[in-house]
């Protein structure tokens, strides 16, 4: 899937590889370590490859994240799920519906030209910087994905071993 023009290939990839690396720090403090050796990297992308290598990393791992519905409470949405790509990245709603199609009492804001804005959300409570906590934090809340912070780590984890072992039936 290509990116359209208004959303930078860079934002995406750095939204979705922040997100990554907070929920990777957050599962390696609440989950029990593991004694099995690890074939994939804890995270991002290989530290060896090019700088666009990782860059071209970041962007797929952002892409497959912006659509893993796995990162919600059921299993049934994804950020995609109201930032729909064909609608501008956002829903094309007067009014969102939120999690488990609960109405919402705001829409979804588009996501294209988010870097040019210097506060996040409807009401501006989060500094243009914190957008890896914007992410968490719709994650996290009940009215717009209930993901749990540490059930949302292990599928991500579960996903990348999938795909490892993917790549090695290959």
């Amino acid at each position: 899937m290509k990116l359209p023009a208004g959303l930078p290939a860079a934002l995406f990839a750095a939204l979705f590889a922040a997100l990554f690396a907070v929920l990777c720090a957050a599962g390696a403090a609440t989950s029990a370590p593991s004694h099995a050796p690890s074939h994939a990297p804890s995270h991002g992308p290989s530290p060896t490859a090019s700088p666009a290598a990782r860059i071209a990393e970041r962007i797929a791992l952002g892409r497959e994240l912006f659509f893993e519905s796995r990162l919600s409470g059921d299993g049934s949405r994804s950020c995609a799920s109201c930032h729909a790509p064909d609608k501008g990245y956002a829903d094309g709603e007067a009014l969102s519906r939120g999690y488990n199609h609960a109405g919402h009492f705001r829409n979804t804001p588009s996501l294209i030209a988010l870097a040019s804005k210097p506060r996040l959300m409807w009401d501006g409570r989060y500094p243009a910087e914190r957008l890896a906590d914007v992410v968490v934090d719709m994650i996290r809340s009940p009215v717009t994905m209930n993901g749990d912070l540490q059930i949302v780590v292990e599928r991500v984890r579960q996903l990348r071993h999938q795909q490892i072992a993917a790549g090695h039936q290959r």
